[in-house]
């Protein structure tokens, strides 16, 4: 059944569970009905699993004991099959208003209060009720906070400091929490009313570690080829960053997916906004690589975080029509748009209108930093210079290699290739989704080119003030140079710059200028410079660079607000200090730069 709870005056839908369910501890555990099994939380509280999810999670896990985090999996898993079957028979209400009243205690045979454990609708994490509310009363509520809690089921426990006119009510043992926040919104006007949870949350750096490898990860070699793996001790990809795929169209409904990774696309074939693919699976297998990741999905992309935008392309296009499709995709917010189609076997003749569709998105997409296209090569085995769309200077065009890393048979080559990615043409092809279900034998130039597409979004989720230019030298100088002996500088026409590695991409960002550049003081180099040789001069050198080492604070300031604001603040004092130095007079430390530096070593610290 589907809750909601407010957060920012909208409401946010929770699906609840069957399987899980949260109680106060209690010594009586005869109390408990056969077939539960009871796990300690924190703060006094429990959580009963049916026991069949119980040992689904000790069957996945790794460890003697089975963790909260795992039995969450598995009751997410457990529940996303019941919410499809729910969604089947019902129609979804987008405020959760098709749920029914939940009657816990005499389900459970306990006489405690028991509270569902609520999924949110990217079904990733598991929240668990504690019971509590917090509420705070609008202006003129005259009611005393006793009679409010009263009202709706609970008994009042604490104000809340932090929140003006804020409260913390408890749950009696027959309220349901969804239930009384319901109440004090609709009921009592409340600006803020809603159940207190707990999740898992994992470090803040390393939480990029965090993510669920699925079952087919062992055969998605192709990741570790391009050191994927690696890549996410520093991000998945940001939800913020979008990856256009002009294609067949992608199954949006597809489980490796999950919900909210689609802003809206377009069906250039049909000329509406459905661009849902009618037989072809090879936008989806596509999309896939770039961008797969939910609880129930059986492969991951490169970048599980980011969003995807479906561009359907038909089979018979009129050049204008490609022309302004790639151009609607980089207007209506891609960052990147990848394409994994083309003419094999003849050559494909750049259109002046496609050119300067080219040109357009790579000039004044992304509000003038310009968005990245990249191309598959082709799979003709043939020279990419007679394929004018792929060779083009304003694409990154991509061939192929086999888990050997030797050349495909089939990828094209050429001056104009840029770089190769994994895919088929050896012993082993790609694994990843189709329409309905998934393949392990994908492969050619559309397998490698998404790929790449998905370590550019890695790079713009950690780096989006980047131009285009420079994310075409990041992916390119960063590649493994092939064949072994070959260096990057040494480009070749059989594999470029090399095959691509999404780990020394993200990590040859340079995070001083990136943060430079998003504090606006590009005009201000000079006084940074001259405050850096200040402090060099004094042998400070060594103190500044030993900090360097132990952080990157273009991850810290990524990941953390706060810490962005502080480097922020940081940066212009020192521009500041910079341009005094300059001038020929003793640096003096700005007001209000202690507090700055105070938030950036608590979090190098944590």
């Amino acid at each position: 059944m589907y809750a909601r709870f407010i957060r920012a005056g909208e409401p946010v839908v929770v699906w609840l569970a069957e399987s899980a369910y949260v109680t106060p501890r209690s010594d009586n555990r005869s109390a408990i009905a056969g077939g539960w099994t009871r796990r300690p939380l924190s703060n006094g509280l429990e959580l009963l699993v049916r026991d069949d999810i119980t040992n689904a999670a000790t069957e996945r896990s790794t460890t003697e004991r089975t963790g909260t985090s795992d039995i969450a999996r598995a009751v997410i898993a457990a529940e996303a099959v019941r919410r499809a079957e729910h969604d089947r028979r019902f129609e979804r209400s987008a405020t959760g208003q098709d749920r029914a009243d939940i009657e816990i205690a005499p389900f459970l045979g306990i006489d405690l209060a028991a509270w569902p454990v609520a999924i949110p609708a990217d079904s990733t994490s598991a929240l668990f009720p504690t019971g509590e509310i917090v509420m705070r009363r609008p202006a003129g509520q005259t009611e005393s906070v006793d009679d409010i809690a009263d009202a709706v089921g609970c008994r009042y426990d604490r104000p809340l400091a932090f929140l003006p006119d804020g409260h913390v009510f408890r749950v009696d043992d027959a309220t349901n929490p969804y239930d009384a926040a319901d109440l004090l919104i609709d009921g009592f006007g409340c600006e803020v009313a809603h159940p207190v949870f707990m999740e898992e949350l994992g470090g803040r750096l390393p939480a990029a570690l965090d993510i669920e490898l699925p079952a087919l990860l062992d055969e998605q070699w192709h990741l570790s080829m391009a050191n994927v793996l690696e890549a996410w001790r520093h991000t998945l990809g940001r939800p913020d960053i979008v990856v256009a795929v002009v294609d067949s169209g992608i199954n949006e409904a597809h489980e490796c997916f999950g919900p909210d990774r689609f802003v809206p696309g377009y069906d250039f074939a049909d000329h509406d906004d459905d661009p849902h693919p009618t037989t072809s699976s090879h936008g989806t297998a596509c999309a896939a690589l770039v961008a797969a990741g939910s609880a129930t999905s059986s492969v991951v992309g490169v970048a599980p975080g980011v969003r995807l935008m479906s561009i359907r392309r038909g089979q018979l296009s009129s050049h204008l029509a490609m022309a302004e499709a790639l151009v609607w995709a980089a207007d209506h917010g891609a960052d990147i748009l990848s394409c994994s189609f083309g003419y094999d076997g003849r050559p494909w003749i750049l259109p002046d209108i496609v050119h300067a569709a080219f040109e357009h998105i790579t000039t004044n997409g992304r509000a003038g930093r310009g968005a990245v296209i990249v191309w598959a090569a082709g799979n003709g085995g043939e020279s990419i210079s007679t394929d004018e769309w792929a060779s083009s200077p304003l694409t990154i065009s991509v061939g192929a290699v086999t888990e050997t890393r030797e050349l495909a048979p089939y990828s094209d080559t050429g001056p104009e290739l840029d770089l190769v990615g994994p895919s088929s043409g050896g012993e082993r092809s790609v694994v990843t989704a189709i329409n309905e279900g998934y393949t392990v034998s994908f492969g050619g130039t559309s397998a490698s080119a998404p790929m790449v597409a998905g370590v550019a979004a890695l790079i713009l989720s950690l780096a989006p003030e980047l131009a285009e230019p420079e994310i075409r030298a990041l992916l390119t100088s960063t590649a493994k140079a092939l064949p072994p002996g070959t260096t990057t500088a040494e480009r070749n026409d059989r594999f470029g710059h090399g095959l691509i590695d999404a780990a020394r991409a993200v990590a040859a960002i340079d995070t001083v200028a990136v943060l430079i550049r998003r504090a606006g003081l590009d005009d201000r180099r000079a006084d940074l410079t001259s405050f850096l040789e200040y402090f060099r001069e004094r042998g400070a050198s060594d103190v500044l660079e030993a900090l360097a080492a132990r952080i990157d604070p273009l991850l810290l300031a990524t990941h953390d607000p706060r810490v962005g604001v502080a480097t922020q603040t940081v940066l212009h004092a020192c521009a500041e200090m910079g341009a005094q130095i300059a001038d020929g007079n003793a640096p003096s430390v700005p007001a209000g730069i202690n507090p700055a530096l105070e938030t950036i070593a608590s979090a190098i610290t944590s």
